[in-house]
């Protein structure tokens, strides 16, 4: 079992559901419940064929089928059937394309008759801007710079080394960041002081330079 933060020791064991109007069968469980409580839910069986497009890397993305539509995609001929072979030596169950064909390939997806791709299925506008680079600019060194001068100087004192690094990472994104580390580092320090480099005056904000 891997345990819910860290393997456990335990094993997983198939637990089925009482019989009801589900099509998900059971899940799986660890055997030293309740002491551990990592449990999986298989996706709910879809018996149509169904396709996700899944970003890989910036350069490239899969086309796999759907969680819980692995059988039906299988007897329909799998993935590659849906791409009108245009895809060679390509795995059945996943088919890798760059993503600079992304649009080219979702607009194919979409005029398959059987409607192949529902909701939840296709990468996020933003998603795929970020990936690509063009989601936004970032801020120059001088940018940073002159943003980062705007913390008041008894703030600016108090950070850490490793802090200041991660002000100046948000800064140079426009303040969009997120800042994830152990308990008792000082993220909240670190987010006090990012949100400091945009206030104008007291209770002002410079929220239309923010991008």
């Amino acid at each position: 079992c891997p345990g819910v933060f860290a393997p456990c020791g335990g094993t997983l064991k198939w637990r089925k559901y009482a019989a009801g109007g589900t099509k998900q069968p059971g899940f799986w469980g660890c055997t030293n419940w309740p002491a551990c409580r990592y449990s999986w839910w298989p996706p709910e069986v879809i018996e149509h064929e169904a396709l996700s497009l899944d970003i890989v890397s910036d350069k490239t993305f899969a086309v796999v089928p759907y969680p819980g539509a692995e059988q039906a995609v299988a007897a329909g001929g799998g993935v590659l059937s849906k791409l009108a072979g245009q895809v060679e030596g390509a795995a059945e169950d996943r088919v890798m394309l760059p993503l600079s064909s992304y649009e080219v390939v979702e607009q194919q997806l979409r005029q398959h008759a059987r409607g192949v791709l529902g909701l939840g299925s296709c990468v996020p506008p933003d998603t795929l801007r970020a990936f690509r680079g063009t989601f936004m600019r970032l801020a120059s060194e001088a940018e940073v710079a002159a943003r980062f001068q705007l913390m008041p100087l008894a703030l600016r004192c108090a950070l850490m080394p490793f802090q200041e690094e991660g002000v100046r990472f948000g800064l140079q994104r426009h303040g969009r960041a997120l800042i994830a580390d152990e308990m008792g580092v000082g993220k909240t320090v670190q987010a006090l002081a990012l949100a400091a480099c945009y206030q104008v005056s007291s209770g002002r904000w410079a929220a239309g330079e923010v991008e």
